[in-house]
């Protein structure tokens, strides 16, 4: 997902990527992702966010990172999956690219108009599975308010609803690409979105 501020500020929140056997010469980062930043024009972004370490999110971002200038790779505590992330890091290591993991309670600037706020994970979560450590992040502007939830399964949705933070969304990006273990009835109470992707 790319994210544009008023001030033409950018964020690229993950870059899809597929299972080494099931790739079949598909690179997602060279054959998907940079041909549309090119076609939008975007010469450079502010951010990197991976949501998570699995290939399906995370493969795309190390092309982008190589090709063009990015000023800050974010992500969640890496503590356990340094070897999902080591190929990544070591990228935004040798271009000198700043790398910061967040968790639930803080807040990225975008832009003066644009804020993130990241609802999950909690620092210490204990989780075993990837999926539940995604970054919940939820892009304010004015009274806009969008909640992308990464693949959180049951555990990290129940951590997230536990977390008492202020849920309410315009816009709600099902987690886990709509599987199964996405719905939860008492998230989309407390959410409450118009639109559903």
């Amino acid at each position: 997902m790319l994210i544009q501020g008023p001030s033409g500020n950018t964020a690229l929140v993950d870059g899809g990527g597929m299972p080494g056997y099931m790739s079949g010469g598909y690179d997602p980062g060279k054959d998907t992702v940079l041909p549309f930043l090119h076609w939008h024009g975007v010469p450079r972004l502010d951010l990197i966010i991976n949501t998570h370490p699995d290939e399906d999110h995370l493969d795309g971002l190390e092309d982008v990172l190589e090709e063009m200038p990015v000023s800050r790779v974010i992500t969640p505590p890496v503590e356990g999956w340094e070897d999902k992330y080591a190929s990544f890091l070591n990228i935004a290591g040798k271009k000198g690219t700043p790398h910061m993991t967040v968790s639930r309670g803080a807040v990225i600037r975008l832009d003066k108009e644009v804020f993130i706020r990241v609802l999950s994970p909690p620092k210490s979560n204990g989780f075993e599975s990837s999926n539940d450590v995604s970054l919940v992040l939820q892009v304010c502007h004015g009274s806009n308010r969008f909640l992308l939830l990464g693949d959180l399964e049951k555990e990290g949705i129940d951590s997230l609803i536990d977390g008492n933070a202020d849920l309410q969304s315009s816009l709600i990006k099902i987690p886990h690409h709509g599987g199964k273990g996405s719905f939860e009835v008492s998230l989309y109470k407390k959410v409450s979105p118009e639109i559903a992707v």
